[in-house]
């Protein structure tokens, strides 16, 4: 279910050809996730709802970087990023990838994952 969504994520959330992305997807391919998290990184500064996406999706895999409040959080920024325009309909996509991860989380882990969203975008989300 999680790839699912995932993928769709990824139809819905074309990446914009901005500076970073190849390099990103590169390390994605090659397993280097701290490169990919940093390149995507760079792209969510620059407001690019779909690098934010891209950095949750990549703390909701399994394996030794697996966060899901981290995961959870970054699906807050990539929602507040997303262009007016976009929001009635990806924010439910999105908000279907949070689900997921609600039912492995407390309600601690998302409180604290909507808090240090917040403290993010209070740093970065003026776009």
């Amino acid at each position: 279910m999680r790839w699912i969504i995932g993928a769709a994520l990824l139809v819905v959330l074309a990446l914009p050809a901005q500076s970073g992305r190849d390099e990103a997807v590169n390390a994605l391919d090659r397993n280097d996730y701290k490169t990919a998290l940093q390149h995507f990184s760079l792209l969510a500064k620059q407001g690019s709802s779909a690098g934010a996406s891209e950095i949750a999706q990549i703390y909701q895999k399994t394996g030794p970087i697996q966060n899901f409040v981290k995961s959870y959080m970054w699906y807050e920024i990539a929602i507040y990023l997303l262009p007016v325009s976009l929001r009635e309909h990806e924010t439910d996509i999105i908000g279907l990838a949070q689900a997921s991860l609600s039912s492995d989380m407390t309600t601690a882990h998302i409180h604290e994952a909507e808090r240090l969203a917040r403290e993010w975008l209070k740093n970065y989300g003026n776009k």
